[in-house]
């Protein structure tokens, strides 16, 4: 069983994984936005919460590197000092805090659709967080344009600071034009929605008129709504329904709710800018692509001179999984020079080794993820190289393994990859 954490500027959501399906097993709301400050970080307040919530946590499930993913996006995407957080968070938890760029969350989003029906009309997927909104337009099955929004709950809330009283002072109709001048042009109309992340679950216990989903057929979006309606019940909650009934309604994170009035101006403005006319409401998110697929694009670290086979055997796996290996390109041997394999089209350049060595350190500067193959527990001395590089570059570290040698590297990282690569180490 491994536990995947998805940190957002509002909401850590915690889930089981067994190797096919993830399950949302524990959900607790912060306002990490509050008196947040990109050079300084989360206010202690935020800090001392955030890190009792994780020890508490990390105790009750048992939560270890070996067996943890974790996945922030949102605010601290604008941390000045990212690495700082990373090694504090590691320093506190030992869990490694994966800060995923706006592009791959987009990417996961995307993974999290794709494949689950055959809907080939134009539609649009909506991803409203605490600071930031991505919306990802689809025509035939397709992705047509992508749009990275710094808009999010957030922005709503600082510029409506009443919004949340027992009823909201301003008319939603003022916060949906506000909203509205703040979106980008796209030059079609886009009939159907997908609004992602807890919606289904919210709608439901909201009080939104939901019909049987007509569109297509899927267990996990069994419902839809007329744009009519929505805006119906989107009213309701600004004028006539107390933000103290709207927190009951979610009982086991009521504070989840004090985003409800913004996200659903958000989600007004974008459907009535776009011409959305249905909505399916849906609890997936980025942890469902994850569990698609883990990552983008990845190099491979690993001495090539002892683990060639079971490395290229890894490369083969990952390519069935979608995931690109940006390096090595290939492992086909064409020969070696001073121990130092040599692959096809590896040009070398005055018997220096170095020429070679320095293309796979670039390649880690572009990578999501470098993987160390630690096969029969051993690392060798370019491999620790380029895990220390990798770590000067920012980018996250995966140890394929949990043996001996991980504990020569006591450093932000995690272990092993969350899709089984039945590499039968030490055989």
């Amino acid at each position: 069983m491994k536990y995947l954490i998805d940190v957002g500027s509002s909401t850590v959501k915690i889930y089981t994984h067994d190797g096919v399906r993830v399950k949302l097993i524990k959900a607790k709301t912060f306002d990490f936005k509050d008196e947040f400050d990109s050079a300084i970080g989360l206010s202690s307040l935020n800090k001392e919460n955030m890190y009792s919530f994780f020890n508490e946590t990390i105790e009750e499930l048992s939560l270890t590197r070996s067996n943890t993913k974790l996945f922030a996006t949102g605010i601290f995407r604008e941390l000045t000092n990212k690495q700082a957080f990373i090694e504090e968070f590691y320093t506190m938890t030992r869990l490694f805090f994966n800060i995923v760029s706006h592009e791959l969350e987009a990417f996961y989003l995307e993974k999290a659709w794709i494949g689950n029906c055959d809907y080939k009309n134009k539609l649009v997927i909506i991803n409203i967080g605490g600071k930031t909104t991505e919306l990802i337009f689809y025509n035939n099955g397709f992705v047509t344009e992508r749009k990275m929004l710094s808009l999010g709950v957030g922005t709503i809330l600082k510029k409506y600071n009443a919004i949340n009283e027992e009823y909201s002072p301003t008319p939603l109709s003022e916060v949906v034009e506000y909203i509205s001048n703040m979106l980008p042009f796209v030059d079609r109309r886009y009939d159907t929605a997908i609004y992602t992340g807890g919606e289904l679950t919210y709608m439901n216990v909201a009080g939104y008129y939901l019909e049987k989903n007509n569109i297509f057929d899927d267990e996990n979006h069994p419902s839809m709504i007329t744009i009519d309606n929505y805006c119906i019940q989107n009213k309701r909650i600004f004028s006539e329904i107390t933000i103290a009934d709207l927190r009951n309604m979610m009982p086991n994170n009521p504070a989840w709710m004090n985003g409800a009035r913004a996200c659903s101006a958000i989600a007004q403005a974008i459907c009535m800018q776009y011409g959305i006319n249905k909505i399916i409401p849906s609890d997936s998110n980025l942890i469902d692509g994850i569990n698609v697929q883990e990552v983008k694009n990845v190099v491979i670290c690993g001495s090539f001179n002892k683990q060639l086979d079971k490395i290229t055997k890894l490369i083969g796996v990952l390519k069935t999984q979608g995931i690109t290996v940006d390096s090595p390109l290939n492992t086909e041997v064409v020969g070696s020079e001073k121990g130092f394999i040599l692959f096809k089209n590896d040009k070398i350049i005055n018997r220096c080794t170095w020429s070679v060595e320095a293309l796979h350190l670039k390649a880690i500067e572009t990578c999501d993820m470098i993987i160390v193959c630690n096969f029969d527990k051993y690392v060798g001395t370019k491999t620790s190289l380029e895990i220390g590089y990798a770590y000067k570059c920012g980018k996250k570290i995966v140890f394929l393994y949990d043996n001996e040698t991980v504990d020569d590297f006591d450093i932000p990282s995690e272990i092993g990859l969350l899709r089984e690569t039945n590499l039968n180490e030490g055989e």
